[in-house]
């Protein structure tokens, strides 16, 4: 049995997708090969499957280093990985400004490893790093905060290649019509820089809408400041993404 390993236990409630599992299994060792490339450190991965059974799969991420450095520091490097996989979860599922400073490729890695319990309806994952003979629970995550953090990364990402869009900064939106439920549907605002009549609205970040509409004041009384992306059809404005969110302040009534 090896000594010093990564440990993640995949319990599944439903069916888990074969390629979905190896997805996300080749995701970490991606992750952890650029890891340790960052902090210059000669090291790969190797995954081994500890235990298959109805239920539950439990697979170990065990780090290969050249035989002439000691055991603790092939131990330092997967307990630091294993602290650096949960300070991404972390700023991910709490949406805090730490997020921003994580990369795509980590961005992309991290959608990636959530998916198979993101996908079903009442599993769980649990990441530990085991090693000299203790056993340290670094992270664990069901269904709804794999889907949350996976939603965070992407609009990270998205934020980051604003560049790339027909994006505006702060700029001032006023909803004409807005439904009572977080999704897309049937939500109409004016940013009257772009167009005089309401436009769709889509949002990036659903929490978002999830505080507007649970505001007990009128928010047609309100204008709110947002980062948007202006999707146009035919060189006419047809919806907006709202892409963040900065403030509100009530419309001047004098």
């Amino acid at each position: 049995m090896e000594t010093e390993y990564l440990d993640i236990h995949i319990y599944n409630d439903g069916m888990i997708s074969l390629s979905d599992l190896a997805d996300s299994m080749n995701a970490v060792a991606a992750e952890f090969k650029d890891f340790c490339n960052a902090r210059e450190r000669n090291c790969n991965a190797e995954l081994k499957v500890k235990e298959i059974r109805k239920g539950s799969i439990e697979l170990l991420l065990v780090s290969t280093i050249p035989v002439i450095l000691p055991i603790a520091e092939n131990f330092n490097t997967i307990m630091e990985f294993g602290t650096h996989i949960k300070n991404v979860f972390t700023a991910l599922s709490a949406k805090s400004k730490d997020r921003e400073s994580i990369s795509l490729s980590t961005l992309e890695n991290v959608k990636r490893i959530v998916a198979p319990t993101a996908r079903d309806s009442g599993g769980r994952t649990e990441f530990s790093v085991c090693g000299n003979g203790n056993t340290v629970n670094i992270y664990n995550f069901d269904p709804a905060a794999g889907r949350n953090i996976s939603e965070s990364a992407q609009y990270v990402e998205d934020m980051v290649r604003l560049p790339e869009k027909n994006v505006f900064v702060q700029r001032v939106l006023h909803f004409s019509q807005i439904r009572d439920s977080k999704g897309n549907v049937g939500d109409r605002a004016v940013i009257e820089e772009f167009a005089k009549t309401p436009k769709k609205v889509i949002y990036v970040d659903p929490d978002f809408k999830s505080a507007v509409i649970s505001s007990k004041e009128n928010i047609f009384d309100y204008m709110f400041v947002v980062d948007v992306e202006v999707c146009s059809v035919n060189g006419s404005v047809a919806a907006y993404r709202v892409l963040k969110f900065h403030e509100r302040f009530k419309i001047d009534e004098d």
